[in-house]
């Protein structure tokens, strides 16, 4: 069996309800790292021949038992079935030689061990037995602590005298015995580097050197510790440099895109079609493009992701055909689909039947059936929509590789349905399906990349026996070479030492063996090398390499004065420099055809000189001098334009974001939420609030009192209901969003409630609450007030040569008998503009609102406020006249200068109309971003730092 089989037999024993391991599963279920754990204590006791868990005595507990149980079960199973695994074909072996009657094989070489292990010795003792002869190489050195084998065997006859002792490769041996400095010549090379990019990239670049000088690429060798995580970036490297390279291992075929698509289709039906992984599958390149199977158009991800969002389809498992009926129904109303920007109802048509096929078929993968069927309906579904589509590949080399990866994917689940260990006729779900899938990709590939002229790649391990003139071992940091532990999975160092199990000194013996004969693969010469940072990360070299430093010398890699030509990126960088330099002609010849020279220099003035010091130039948004713009935003931007404060409120606080938003109309994706998103339960509240006080005055009543509150808080928890059975969310957080609003016996007073209590402490304020969502400006519902104004306010400039059209809704107006007015915004959220905000002339809503209030009514207004409604109300008013403080029965600091505030909230407002109309769109001059919840935050170019470059006085 491969290992991926190996561990799924073991995973359906450890499911198995009639076997009781209750420590090594969660809810029926084994993880992964348990069963790689199980594996790898199922090879050390057999490879070791520990007699478990008899050997803990004492120790023995309910754990062992029950790894003991799994453990016979296993090889009971593998013995029924008639199976080996990679560890238990050693046992077969030896079983066969003994139970042959006559001898199969003649002369033996046994060589590549250091220290065999019980089982492996057992079989070396049976070849023996059963071959004519038997020639076994036994590693040999100065260190008798790491070659062990000669001093146990002593001077027996037949074992031949070790290397010349005198001989350089002889003194290596003794690299962790001896101190002396190495007569080595320029055998070593020992280097340190700033970055795992920088180690791999000089590398390269000393490979192109040696070649060049005459050494073919087939004679130098590169090995690292860990070959199969750095593969991806030696590729990288390599590839720049055009250096081709050959490896025994490949990585592991689950890496393949081509195969991670088609384990996922699976993974879509078992996991119940979670909406990040539906979008993810229709974007991918491998999707089918035409109309669907049996529809009228096809399936695009960006609609499916934009549509799904707008119908809050989220979660595990998540209704889609029932919130796509629903987001259907929505769109249908011409209001509520104002709502939802982007989208139009043939969009949601579209998807929802596209999304209504796919389901269907998909569902016929999550049904339980036997492995064979299972296998023919995955084909089947593949088949009907042509997928996966293999034409988008960028280039032929690549579009090759995933051809012959999916033949090689269709070719091993083929091979499923030859599982010795499932029966055929045994039913399975679709997740164990999926698990087959992955399992089956969890090999590596088979067909590692092989170029017989390149470079021969390496793990240190394999560097035994092997010999090249020229070898370069990288990655040498602490904790990746030695990787140093004693810890068996589920055991403890006292159960460690009953199993006798190896010792942290027997394992750093074998590593030092293997860098020994990592070392003398070199025939001429050896280079080392340790990445200094990993990212972010520092990291320390480790003991091996200081320790061949210590007994070098000084060996450092040969210097090199120019940049090596072979590589792409550093004829880039040299390229780069000599454009800024102004050295144009030397560097042409550098210079792809494709790429034209003025667009390169214009790139690096972008970078290296407008974008410095203040915002002065087009690459900051300062677009003043090109007229064609100015006209067009003159246009846009006239003297009939509607303002809305909440938009020059952008702008004060950062021109590029309005530049984003409001001039080139760009947009966030929405939020797919399983509760109400924060603008949601704004609308929710402020609804809810003017309908009950509109209903609260048409019954007579005025202001609320405590001897009212009983029957005022009837009236709105009636209409707050109302208001949230409009939503259809389903979920534990839904559910305590109501009872945080609507309150209950258990955790008191809701929302609405709280507010009211609040009301109440202003009954005896002359101040009426009149007017709710009081609309100016704006098209009106049924949920404006009926005094609200179809015409915008037109407010004139200090000078009175401009005029400012404003427009707006205000959530709530107080009114005085005698004709004072006081304002109020509701706010939702966390926090709200404060006074100084109002002073610096970012927050304009209130002093525009009163100014607009005024000119439509006549009414003098006396201040405004912020009414947060969370768990905690709160009234907040942070621009108040003098005699606002005698209408308030609350405590409030009244402005410094209430006129003066006004006033300059009006110019301020004109100020940034100015630059809207002429194109200044900079970014804010700050050390700190003052909008934290940006939603250009992934493509703002603001930088803390620039502030430094503009000097004091700017």
């Amino acid at each position: 069996m491969s290992k991926g089989e190996a561990k799924l037999l073991l995973t359906q024993i450890l499911e198995d309800p009639e076997i009781e391991v209750p420590l090594f599963k969660s809810r029926d279920r084994a993880s992964s790292g348990t069963v790689d754990d199980l594996m790898t204590f199922m090879n050390v006791t057999l490879t070791r021949k520990v007699p478990f868990p008899e050997c803990l005595l004492d120790l023995e507990s309910e754990k062992s038992d029950q790894l003991d149980t799994i453990i016979t079960e296993y090889r009971s199973r593998l013995r029924k079935l008639d199976l080996y695994d990679g560890n238990t074909i050693l046992e077969w072996a030896i079983d066969f030689l003994n139970h042959s009657e006559s001898s199969l094989l003649g002369t033996v070489f046994i060589y590549g061990f250091h220290e065999p292990l019980p089982l492996e010795k057992d079989l070396f003792e049976t070849i023996q037995v059963h071959v004519g002869r038997v020639f076994i190489f036994i590693p040999d050195g100065i260190d008798r602590n790491i070659f062990r084998t000669r001093s146990a065997e002593g001077n027996r006859p037949g074992i031949p005298p070790s290397s010349d002792a005198s001989s350089a490769a002889y003194q290596i041996s003794g690299l962790f015995s001896e101190s002396g400095i190495f007569a080595a010549g320029d055998f070593f090379n020992v280097e340190t580097f700033p970055t795992r990019y920088a180690e791999v990239y000089k590398i390269a670049a000393e490979i192109c050197r040696l070649n060049s000088g005459g050494i073919p690429l087939s004679d130098i060798a590169v090995a690292f510790p860990d070959l199969r995580g750095d593969l991806s970036l030696i590729e990288e490297v390599f590839s720049d440099f055009g250096i081709p390279w050959n490896a025994a291992v490949g990585p592991r075929f689950s890496r393949a895109q081509i195969v991670q698509f088609l384990i996922g289709i699976a993974s879509l039906a078992s996991s119940g079609y979670v909406r990040e992984d539906v979008v993810r599958f229709i974007g991918s390149p491998f999707f089918h493009k035409g109309p669907v199977p049996g529809g009228s158009s096809g399936l695009d991800a960006k609609e499916i992701d934009l549509v799904s969002r707008y119908a809050g389809i989220d979660g595990p498992h998540p209704p889609w055909m029932k919130q796509l009926d629903w987001l259907h129904q929505q769109m249908e109303d011409p209001d509520r689909a104002k709502n939802f920007r982007g989208i139009s109802l043939h969009t949601v048509n579209r998807v929802r039947e596209g999304m209504q096929i796919l389901i269907r078929d998909l569902d016929s993968l999550s049904e339980k059936k036997i492995l064979r069927d299972h296998i023919l309906a995955y084909q089947k579904f593949l088949e009907s929509w042509d997928i996966p589509y293999m034409f988008g590949a960028p280039d032929k080399l690549l579009e090759e590789r995933e051809i012959r990866n999916r033949k090689k994917f269709l070719t091993r689940l083929q091979g499923l349905e030859h599982i010795a260990w499932l029966p055929a006729d045994e039913p399975i779900s679709s997740q164990d399906f999926s698990r087959l899938l992955s399992s089956i990709s969890e090999e590596p590939d088979d067909t590692a990349r092989q170029d017989d002229d390149g470079v021969t790649l390496l793990g240190i391990r394999e560097c035994e026996h092997m010999k090249f003139p020229v070898v370069f071992i990288g990655g040498l940091t602490e904790g990746v070479f030695p990787s140093l532990t004693t810890r068996l999975p589920f055991t403890n160092s006292l159960e460690n030492v009953r199993m006798g199990t190896r010792s942290l000194s027997e394992i750093l013996r074998e590593v030092q063996y293997y860098f020994i004969a990592a070392l003398l693969s070199a025939k001429s010469t050896i280079y080392l090398s340790a990445p200094l940072a990993d990212g972010e990360k520092l990291l320390l070299t480790s003991a091996f390499f200081e320790r061949v430093r210590m007994r070098t010398g000084d060996c450092p890699w040969p210097a090199s004065t120019e940049n090596p030509v072979a590589s792409r990126r550093t004829t880039a960088i040299d390229a780069g420099k000599g454009i800024r330099d102004e050295k144009v002609c030397t560097v042409l010849n550098l210079i792809p055809d494709s790429l034209n020279i003025s667009d390169l220099t214009e790139h690096i003035n972008m970078e290296r000189f407008y974008r410095r010091a203040e915002c002065d130039s087009a690459y900051d948004g300062i677009l003043s001098k090109d007229e064609s713009i100015s006209a067009a935003l003159a246009e846009q931007y006239g003297a009939d334009h509607v303002w809305s404060p909440t938009s020059l409120e952008t702008y004060a606080t950062c021109p590029f974001a309005y530049f984003l938003n409001r001039v080139i109309g760009l947009e966030a994706l929405p939020e797919v939420e399983p509760n109400l998103s924060a603008s949601d339960r704004g609308t929710a509240i402020h609804n809810v609030l003017s309908t009950f006080y509109r209903e609260w005055r048409a019954a007579g009543n005025t202001k609320i009192t405590l001897s009212s509150l009983a029957d005022a808080t009837e009236m709105i928890i009636h209409l707050a209901s109302a208001e949230l059975e409009k939503y259809s969310f389903q979920s534990p957080l839904w559910d305590a969003t109501r009872i945080l609003m609507l309150g209950n016996r258990n955790t008191g007073p809701g929302y609405f409630e709280r507010f009211l209590e609040s009301e109440t402490q202003e009954s005896d304020s002359p101040l009426v609450p009149s007017r709710f969502e009081f609309s100016f400006g704006m098209e009106t519902d049924a949920l404006d007030d009926p005094a609200s104004s179809l015409e915008p306010v037109e407010l004139a400039s200090p000078d009175g040569t401009e005029k400012l059209r404003i427009r707006g809704r205000i959530d709530r107006i107080d009114v005085t008998p005698e004709g004072q007015f006081l304002i109020y915004d509701y706010k939702s959220g966390a926090s709200h503009p404060k006074a100084k905000d109002i002073v610096a002339g970012t927050a304009l809503q209130l002093p525009l609102y009163l100014l607009a209030f005024e000119q439509i009514t006549g009414l003098h207004g006396i201040g405004g406020g912020y009414y947060k409604i969370r768990r905690e109300v709160e009234r907040n008013i942070v621009l108040a006249d003098s005699s606002s403080k005698d209408l308030m029965i609350s405590r409030l600091r009244p402005s410094v200068d209430f006129p003066g505030t006004i006033q300059h909230s009006r110019e301020c407002a004109f100020a940034y109309i100015d630059g809207i109309r002429n194109g200044r769109f900079p970014l804010p001059p700050e050390e700190k971003c003052p909008n934290e919840y940006c939603d250009f935050k992934r493509i703002c170019r603001f930088d803390p730092y620039r502030i430094l470059e503009t000097g004091e006085e700017t």
